[in-house]
């Protein structure tokens, strides 16, 4: 059952209720306390599942499959603590079939914790035109490490050695390995490999 036709049957019941002839004030037909007495459902549930369908129906996201009602809470928690104009664009970022509920959950709570300047930038660049640019979004909210560069020094003398061994060309081959030697010399000054 779909959280619409939840509410809908809830609807219908609040409005069924007649109130009780006792003393004091009359409950109205609609109020929540009938609806709780009604349907055996206490306030504080009925309230989280108006939120839930709310959520719901404002972020696409959040209505895809896998997601539960704690996941969409939790969602939605973290999504009003961005500012209101990066809200639409994050969660249609993380609109996609293969990232689970969890992963998003850690990727809005990793949005909400970064400095604004790089919170617009991976807007920006989910908003691109290019595949390209809206991975970078995607991983940089994801917060995945990137690749560990290496220092151009010790690239090059790793390089400059694998390539001198094979090279045909004397006068080159010996400017490639005195290269390789001066670039190792340099590193091993600095305290490098």
């Amino acid at each position: 059952m779909d959280l619409k036709t939840t509410a809908a049957k809830e609807a219908a019941i609040s409005a069924r209720v007649a109130p009780k002839s006792s003393r004091g004030r009359p409950k109205k037909p609609a109020s929540r306390r009938a609806v709780e007495e009604a349907t055996g459902i206490s306030r504080r549930e009925v309230e989280r599942v108006e939120r839930h369908v709310t959520l719901a129906e404002q972020y696409p996201v959040l209505q895809r499959p896998g997601w539960q009602r704690h996941h969409v809470l939790d969602a939605g928690d973290l999504l009003e603590k961005l500012p209101e104009g990066q809200r639409a664009p994050i969660a249609a970022l993380l609109d996609q079939d293969a990232i689970p509920p969890t992963t998003t959950i850690a990727c809005l709570s990793h949005a909400v914790s970064m400095p604004v300047a790089k919170r617009q930038a991976i807007i920006r660049l989910a908003g691109s035109e290019e595949e390209f640019d809206r991975r970078r979004a995607l991983t940089a909210i994801a917060n995945v490490p990137g690749r560990r560069l290496t220092p151009a020094s010790s690239r090059s003398s790793r390089w400059n050695g694998k390539v001198a061994a094979p090279c045909r060309s004397p006068r080159f081959k010996a400017r490639l390995v005195a290269h390789a030697a001066t670039t190792k010399k340099r590193q091993t000054c600095r305290g490098g490999r």
